[in-house]
C-alpha cells in the first residue's frame, strides 16, 4: 500500500515539473517571438544605415563571392545592385592583381578594418585608386568577409595638384631672381633661396629654424626697422618697394628694396614671403648720374652767359647768376613761373616768346635777336639762343642763352648815324668788324679782327672778303651765299672761320648793311668767337648723349641710335646685329681691388671694343656691366667673327694687364631682320637671355 502511496507522490511531482516546464517553455517562447521581433527590426536598421553609407560596403563569403552591397559600392564600380550579386573579387580589380588573389580569404589577408589604398576595376574596364578596409565577422554562425571602399580618384587628383602646386612654389621660389626668405608667423625662418644665400652669405642649415629678427641681417640701427617690417609683413597688405640696408654675414652693408605678402592658408596668416633686391648697382648708378647732375650745374653755373633752364611748358626751374646780374632777378623769385609770363619779355614781345619756346622744343637749336625787359623795366636789345634738353630721344625742356647785344646795337646805330663817329666805334668796338663795300673789298677792320684771326688791315685792305683767307676750303660757297644775302639786308648766323694760322673756330656771323642817301654803299660784318659757348653746349650735349666714364654712348643715346639704324635697315631691307655683353664678375672686381680698379676695366674694355669694332658700329653702355653693340648691315652670319676678334683682343688685353683677374665677357644675341621686324625692346630682351645662358653655361662648364 505504501508501495503503491510512493508512486502516486511522484506521479504529483513530476506532474508539477511537467506543468513549470510547460510554463517555461510558454515564456521561452513569448521570448524567442520578441528576439526574432527585434533581431528584424534591427537588421532593417542595419540594412537602411549600409544603405545610407557614402562608402561602398560588401557582404562576401570568404570564398570573395559578393553577396549583399549597397548603392555606393554598385555606383562605385559601375554596376547595378542586382549585378554586383554573385560577382567576385577578381571581377573588381585588374586582371595582373586577380591571379594573387587568395581561395580562401582569412584573418591574415584582410586588413583588421583599416582603410589601405588598393587599385580596383570598373566594369567598363576603367582602373581606379581606392582605400579598402575588410574584415571577417561571423553572420548566423558563418564566416562572412565585410569590405568598405572609398574611391580615391578626386582625392588623388588633388593631391597631384598640390604636389604639382608644391613643386612649382619651390621651384619658384627658388630660382627668383631676388633673394627669398619664408618664415612662419612667429618669424621662424622656414626657408631660403639660392639667391638669399649669394646675397647675403648665409648657407639654409645656417638660418633655417632661426628667427628673422635675431637680426643676423639687420645693422645694429635698424633692428626696430626689421622687427617693425616683420609685424607688418604677416598683415593681408604686406610691404612693396620699402628701401633700407640690410647686414651680410660678412658685416658688408648693402642697400636693398623688401617687398614681402603673407602666406595665407584657409584666411589664416600662416607666415610671410620676404624679397630682398640689392640695388647696390642701382646705387652706384645713382651717384654717377648726380656727379653727372653736379657737373652741368658747375658748367651752368660758370657759364659768362646768362643761362635759364625751363621745363617743356616753359617752367622755370634755374637760372644762373649771369642771369641775376643781367636781369636783376634771383632765383627765389622766378623759379617756378613760366618764362613767357612777361618777367622778361616786352607786351608785345610775349607770343614772340611763345613761338622761339615751341620752335627750339620742334626743330632743335635756335637763335634769335629781339628785345628783353629787366626787373627795373628797362629794356635792351638781346641775342637769344635755345637748345632742347634731349631724355631719352624726347625733349624735356630748353636751354636759353641770353646775351646782351646793347652794345653792338648802340655801335651799329652810331655807324649809320655819322661816318665821322663810325671810325672811332668801328675801332673800339668788343667785337671783330670788317667794313666792305658792295662787291665785297675789304675796306676796314678794327682791332679785334687783327686780334681774332691775325691779319693786319695792311695784309688784307683790298682783297676780297670771300677769297678763302678768313674761310676753310669747304665753307667758300657758303661764304658766297652769305655775301649775297647779306648785301639784301641784315643777316647773322653761326659758322666756322679760319685764322692767319689756319686754325678753325666758331663764330657768330652778324652782318648790318651801310646805306648812304639810300643807296647800298656797303656792310659791317661783326664776328664774335663763340668758342667757349660751343664747348659749352657740346659739354652739355656730351652729358646728355655720352656716358661720363667710358665715353661711349650712354643708354638714351644708343637706343635712339639703334632705332635710326632700324628705320635705315627697312629702308634698305638690311639686317642689323645685336651683341649685348656683360662684364663677367665684375663685382668681384669692385669689391675685392676697388671701385677704381671696377672703372678702370670697364674703361679698358670700351677700348678694345672700339678698337675691334668698324667706324659705323655703336657701342653703348646700358648700365653697370652690361654693354649693347650694334652693327648695322651684319646678321647673325657674322657673328662667330665678331666673337673671334673681341676674344683674341680680350686675350691680348688681360695679357698687357697683367693683373691677377681676368676679364672675360658673357655674350647674347640678336638680329633685327626687316621681314619679321621687333621691337627694340624685344630685341634687347632676345639678346639678354642669350647672354644669361652663356654666363648659365660657363657656371656649368666650371
Amino acid at each position: 500500500m505504501k508501495g503503491k502511496e510512493k508512486t502516486k507522490e511522484q506521479l504529483q511531482n513530476e506532474l508539477m515539473e511537467l506543468r513549470q516546464q510547460i510554463i517555461e517553455l510558454q515564456k521561452s517562447e513569448i521570448k524567442h517571438q520578441q528576439v526574432e521581433e527585434t533581431l528584424g527590426e534591427n537588421e532593417e536598421k542595419y540594412r537602411i544605415l549600409v544603405e545610407m553609407a557614402a562608402d561602398g560596403v560588401l557582404i562576401e563569403t570568404v570564398e570573395g563571392r559578393i553577396l549583399e552591397c549597397n548603392t555606393a559600392a554598385a555606383k562605385i564600380y559601375g554596376y547595378t545592385k542586382e549585378e554586383m550579386i554573385g560577382l567576385t573579387l577578381a571581377d573588381l580589380v585588374p586582371e595582373e592583381f586577380a591571379e594573387k588573389l587568395p581561395k580562401i580569404i582569412t584573418d591574415r589577408e584582410t586588413s583588421n578594418g583599416i582603410f589601405v589604398p588598393r587599385i580596383s576595376k570598373k566594369k567598363n574596364g576603367t582602373i581606379f585608386p581606392t582605400e579598402i578596409a575588410s574584415r571577417i565577422i561571423n553572420i548566423a554562425g558563418k564566416p562572412r568577409l565585410i569590405a568598405y571602399i572609398r574611391d580615391i580618384t578626386k582625392s588623388k587628383k588633388a593631391e597631384k595638384k598640390l604636389k604639382k602646386a608644391r613643386k612649382m612654389f619651390t621651384s619658384l621660389f627658388n630660382s627668383s631672381p631676388e633673394a627669398a626668405l619664408y618664415h612662419d608667423k612667429e618669424g621662424r625662418i622656414i626657408n631660403v633661396n639660392p639667391r638669399f644665400t649669394e646675397l647675403f652669405g648665409y648657407a639654409p642649415e645656417e638660418i633655417i629654424g632661426r628667427k628673422i629678427d635675431e637680426g643676423m641681417i639687420y645693422p645694429e640701427n635698424k633692428t626696430e626697422e626689421g622687427e617693425r617690417l616683420t609685424k607688418n609683413g604677416l598683415t593681408f597688405k604686406g610691404i612693396s618697394d620699402y628701401e633700407t640696408i640690410r647686414k651680410k654675414k660678412d658685416g658688408t652693408l648693402v642697400p636693398v628694396i623688401i617687398s614681402t605678402a603673407p602666406v595665407i592658408i584657409d584666411k589664416k596668416t600662416q607666415g610671410t614671403i620676404a624679397l630682398y633686391r640689392d640695388i647696390t648697382e642701382r646705387k652706384k648708378i645713382e651717384d654717377t648720374l648726380r656727379k653727372s647732375q653736379q657737373e652741368f650745374a658747375s658748367l651752368f653755373k660758370s657759364s659768362p652767359e646768362a643761362l635759364v633752364c625751363v621745363d617743356e611748358e616753359g617752367a622755370i626751374l634755374n637760372i644762373n647768376p649771369r642771369f641775376t646780374k643781367l636781369f636783376g632777378y634771383s632765383l627765389e623769385e622766378i623759379k617756378g613761373r613760366n618764362i613767357n609770363c612777361g618777367i622778361v619779355h616786352p607786351t608785345d614781345k610775349i607770343m614772340e616768346g611763345k613761338d622761339l619756346d615751341n620752335k627750339a622744343l620742334s626743330e632743335g637749336y635756335v637763335r634769335f635777336e629781339t628785345i628783353r625787359k629787366k626787373k627795373d623795366g628797362t629794356l635792351f636789345p638781346v641775342s637769344i639762343s635755345g637748345s632742347p634738353v634731349i631724355v631719352d630721344g624726347q625733349p624735356r625742356g630748353i636751354i636759353g642763352t641770353f646775351i646782351d647785344i646793347t652794345e653792338r646795337k648802340k655801335a651799329e646805330e652810331f655807324l649809320q648815324k655819322s661816318q665821322q663817329e663810325f671810325a672811332g666805334l668801328f675801332r673800339n668796338n668788343p667785337e671783330a668788324l670788317v667794313y666792305v663795300d658792295e662787291k665785297g673789298t675789304i675796306l676796314n677792320i678794327n682791332p679785334c679782327f687783327t686780334e681774332l684771326f691775325g691779319y693786319t688791315l695792311e695784309e688784307i685792305k683790298g682783297r676780297n672778303i670771300d677769297d678763302g683767307m678768313i674761310h676753310p676750303p669747304d665753307e667758300m660757297e657758303e661764304a658766297k651765299g652769305i655775301t649775297e644775302k647779306a648785301l639784301k639786308g641784315d643777316f647773322y648766323c653761326e659758322t666756322i672761320r679760319k685764322k692767319k694760322d689756319s686754325t678753325l673756330f666758331p663764330v657768330s656771323l652778324s652782318i648790318s648793311n651801310i646805306t648812304i642817301n639810300g643807296k647800298l654803299k656797303g656792310a659791317i660784318a661783326t664776328y664774335i668767337d663763340i668758342t667757349e659757348r660751343k664747348k659749352l653746349e657740346e659739354d652739355l650735349e656730351k652729358l646728355a648723349h655720352y656716358d661720363t666714364l667710358t665715353g661711349c654712348c650712354s643708354r638714351g643715346h644708343g637706343l635712339a641710335l639703334l632705332e635710326q639704324q632700324i628705320k635705315t635697315a627697312n629702308r634698305k631691307k638690311n639686317s642689323i646685329l645685336l651683341l649685348y655683353l656683360d662684364v663677367d664678375k665684375l663685382k668681384e672686381i669692385n669689391d675685392t681691388f676697388g671701385h677704381k680698379e671696377g672703372d678702370k676695366v670697364l674703361k679698358e674694355v670700351v677700348q678694345l671694343f672700339k678698337s675691334t669694332l668698324r667706324e659705323i658700329d655703336i657701342i653703348c653702355r646700358i648700365g653697370g656691366d652690361e654693354f649693347l653693340l650694334i652693327f648695322p648691315d651684319s646678321s647673325l652670319d657674322d657673328a662667330s667673327l665678331i666673337k673671334e676678334r673681341l676674344s683674341k683682343n680680350l686675350e691680348k688685353l688681360n695679357q698687357k694687364m697683367a693683373e691677377p683677374y681676368r676679364i672675360d665677357f658673357s655674350i647674347g644675341l640678336s638680329c633685327y631682320n626687316p621681314s619679321s621686324p621687333l621691337s627694340i625692346e624685344e630685341l634687347i630682351k632676345i639678346a639678354d637671355v642669350n647672354m644669361y645662358k652663356e654666363k648659365k653655361k660657363k657656371k656649368e662648364e666650371k
